[in-house]
């Protein structure tokens, strides 16, 4: 078949037009203009009474586009966070479907996993966070939670799996995008201080306003912490600031600055029998050795966005700088010794956003590049009783990670839409060997990796409060550097080449609201090969990542929340028209994940992750400002804590309670108590290889034991 060209080159331009006129004059295609009609003056008689003061700009709502995502999504406020205790991660994400979250000895040091992403990584791997849309990960891939203030935020958006290829995430856990304040929603002042067991203290002030075509806010926190544990204490200080200027009715820009220092003491990991018999106590070593991990880190970025009619165009750009120091084991077979680095990252995004019609069917269209660098000096120190000891170690590392991706959601007719997706993702992986050994090779090596991830759903909506969706996916993740290479005491490092991790996802799903239920429910299974699975060695620590053959992942993401009574007590003079109400929250997820025929470990359960998680909470409130909560925190099954299925984790359920009150006139209180029957727990643990190989493995992180928890807050 012959093409005429002049006739496509014609086409081609005439689409353009279309565009570009549609965008810039705000008309659809095919649509008229508008008429003009003659200026009308309307005049009102002189008054001596001056006129009422301008109303203050209303605070924008959270928009989110989870609702008509064919796949597992979530938006979570902060409205439930600011009733209890605002330390963690934990405090956020509790009780949203599919996340797996749990504090590591306590503290701001939480591990997070969405279907089954860095189960056994120390820190956050395999899911993508972002602040309002920009890329928030280091080079390689990890995330370092505690530089997140969460009272500078107004909710999250959770994209579990490739449900986040909006943002060009493709990893098996996805994408978490946090949403800041601005001077739209954030009081003039306001203030909070809250205090609790074992030594927790935290104050918090902050301040935002409108003025003008000008909005600011500006936070700041301090957290201090002596511990559940001996030699577990830890100080944090956050500085966040956002500035935006609304530069016309289609273009503003904001201006994000954020500072932290922390300084934690490690208290390590437990076997078993010292769980059981005394969650307290330290690791071994980890008084001897000072175990304890510092560091300070600033950073920049800025995003400006232009509107044209149904679409949006944004840009951003994004710095950030880290200087940290590790204090953990030194010995012949441990070690990591002290750990000194600094990094420097930076970042871009560019994103195109649009609703027009298509065809004269609603039409979403999501295109995107967002490349992020990394460049991090590296050097090891024995660990001398706490003190620095000779160099073991020394590299110079560059990550680069250049993801494109496009995604476009049609709407065949007004309830059933399709959607497909791919990223094409260039990963670079540089590591430079600078300390040399005579005893080993230079390990200097460079790796590359393509990732062509496609993605293919569909989603009927039988309303607008109800959808069932399905889709498949292709996920990819490259392994960071703490996966490629493994200190190897006084003979250096060794570099190991791994192979990225990829998945093949089915999902299926529905979400909804009915009378006074609401639900969001999926199912999902993955397919991978090369998973990357950290081991760790008996006393806890890293002996380097692998790949995997061939694992499933299959799991249930459930949350249900129920309004089961309303109008059981009178109102009150603060809101007559509402009435109190109690209701049931809950959330289910399953964590399914084996290997497949593997020559090692068979059919066995991965280790790392417990199987079943249940969270419940009965909640009461009343329009007068009260509320209290009883609630439970459920691992319904063991769970195993090496890949021989050898050696388990136990089940446990944990009891808590809330109760606040939040006045009318801008003061509110609250009293929380966690885990009332001060159960004996393991919150996380370790992953081992084989449990039966050199002795009981040190490989248990207790949870928190009984604790009391207050606080008040203020703002006007």
């Amino acid at each position: 078949m012959k093409y005429n060209l002049h006739r496509i080159s014609a086409r081609s331009l005439l689409t353009i037009g279309w565009l570009l006129v549609s965008c810039f004059s705000g008309v659809r295609a095919g649509e008229a203009e508008p008429p003009k009609l003659p200026e009308v003056i309307v005049t009102a008689p002189a008054s001596s009474t001056p006129p009422p003061p301008a109303p203050a700009p209303a605070a924008p709502k959270i928009e989110s586009e989870t609702r008509r995502t064919p796949g597992g999504a979530s938006i979570v406020g902060v409205d439930k966070l600011i009733e209890g205790r605002t330390e963690s991660f934990k405090d956020l994400f509790h009780n949203t479907p599919g996340v797996f979250v749990d504090d590591t000895n306590g503290g701001e040091n939480v591990k997070i996993s969405i279907r089954g992403s860095g189960i056994q990584s120390d820190d956050v791997l395999g899911i993508e966070f972002l602040l309002d849309g920009l890329p928030y990960n280091e080079g390689d891939g990890e995330a370092l939670l505690e530089d997140f203030d969460l009272q500078s935020i107004k909710g999250a958006e959770v994209y579990r799996g490739s449900n986040a290829l909006r943002y060009g995430a493709t990893t098996l856990g996805g994408a978490i995008n946090l949403l800041a304040r601005t001077g739209y929603d954030a009081d003039r002042i306001a203030g909070r201080f809250e205090m609790g067991s074992f030594g927790y203290y935290q104050t918090a002030l902050s301040s935002g306003a409108v003025i003008g075509p000008t909005d600011y806010f500006v936070a700041i926190k301090d957290i201090q912490s002596e511990g559940y544990r001996s030699h577990s204490a830890e100080n944090n200080q956050k500085l966040f600031f956002d500035i935006g200027e609304k530069i016309d009715e289609n273009t503003d820009n904001r201006f994000y600055f954020s500072m932290g220092h922390l300084d934690r003491n490690e208290p390590g990991s437990l076997t078993k029998a010292q769980l059981l018999s005394n969650p307290k106590q330290p690791g071994d070593d980890a008084l001897d050795q000072n175990f304890n991990l510092t560091w300070e880190n600033l950073r920049l970025a800025d995003k400006a966005t232009l509107k044209c009619g149904d679409a949006t165009f944004s840009y951003g750009a994004h710095y950030q700088f880290r200087i940290l120091r590790d204090r953990e084991d030194y010995d012949p077979d441990d070690p990591d010794g002290i750990l000194r680095f600094h990094s420097n990252d930076f970042g871009q995004m560019f994103n195109y956003d649009s609703k027009v019609d298509l065809f004269g069917h609603k039409s979403r269209l999501t295109l995107g590049l967002s490349p992020t660098f990394e460049f991090e000096a590296d050097a090891n120190y024995q660990n001398l009783s706490g003190r620095q000891g000779p160099q073991i170690n020394g590299d110079f590392t560059t990550a680069a990670n250049v993801p494109l991706y496009g995604q476009e959601q049609f709407y065949l007719n007004d309830k059933f839409s399709i959607i497909g997706g791919m990223q094409v993702a260039f990963i670079l992986r540089k590591f430079v060997d600078t300390y040399n050994a005579a005893a080993v090779p230079n390990q200097s090596h460079t790796q590359d990796y393509l990732g062509l991830n496609p993605k293919i759903g569909c989603m009927y909506e039988f309303s607008d409060e109800i959808q069932a969706f399905g889709n498949f996916s292709r996920s990819f993740q490259p392994p960071s550097f703490d996966d490629l290479a493994a200190v190897q005491n006084s003979l250096g490092v060794l570099y190991r080449t791994l192979q990225a991790q990829t998945g093949s996802t089915v999902e299926i799903g529905t979400r909804g609201e009915t009378g006074r239920v609401t639900w969001d429910v999926a199912l999902y299974r993955t397919w991978l090969r090369d998973e990357l699975l950290a081991l760790k060695n008996a006393k806890g620590l890293s002996i380097g990542t692998i790949n995997a053959d061939s694992t499933t992942h299959q799991g249930i993401e459930m949350g249900v929340e129920a309004d089961l009574f309303r109008g059981m007590a009178v109102g009150c003079p603060c809101k007559n028209d509402d009435l109190d109400e109690l209701s049931l929250h809950t959330t289910y997820t399953l964590n399914d994940f084996r290997f497949s025929d593997d020559h090692n470990f068979g059919n066995n359960r991965i280790a790392g992750i417990p199987v079943q998680l249940l969270n419940a909470e009965l909640e009461y409130k009343h329009p007068n400002g009260f509320y209290a909560s009883f609630g439970t925190e459920c691992n319904l099954s063991k769970y195993p804590v090496d890949h021989a299925n050898t050696l388990y984790a136990d089940a446990y359920e944990l009891l808590n309670f809330k109760a606040g009150y939040k006045s009318c006139h801008g003061y509110s209180i609250f009293f929380q108590v966690k885990n009332l029957t001060n159960k004996i727990y393991a919150s996380t643990i370790e992953a081992q290889a084989d449990a039966r190989q050199g002795g009981a493995p040190d490989a248990f992180n207790p949870g928190n034991g009984r604790a009391f928890y207050g606080g008040i807050s203020f703002k006007w």
